[in-house]
């Protein structure tokens, strides 16, 4: 059984849409392999309350959070997401 599916068993309030963030250390470090935390100025969440904002261009971001293709979209990074999928 997948690590998302045991954890989906289990009684937690608020557990979704947050599965994906709550498994994924646990399965880096299930499959022998470690992460290097980024530093809070390379990473930007593209909701709450900065949702319909640009992303800012003073800072070296590496990461980016977002819910659905639509956040994406708003910020016109869609067609590079895309891009990195295929």
């Amino acid at each position: 059984m997948l690590l998302a599916q045991v954890i989906d068993k289990v009684d937690l309030i608020k557990k979704r849409p947050y599965l994906d963030q709550m498994s994924l250390p646990l399965a880096i470090r299930a499959a022998g392999l470690d992460w290097n935390i980024l530093p809070e100025e390379q990473h930007y969440i593209l909701g709450g309350r900065l949702r319909g904002e640009p992303l800012p261009e003073d800072k070296n971001i590496k990461m980016i959070h977002y819910r659905n293709m639509k956040v994406l979209k708003e910020v016109d990074m869609l067609r590079k997401a895309k891009g990195m999928l295929e």
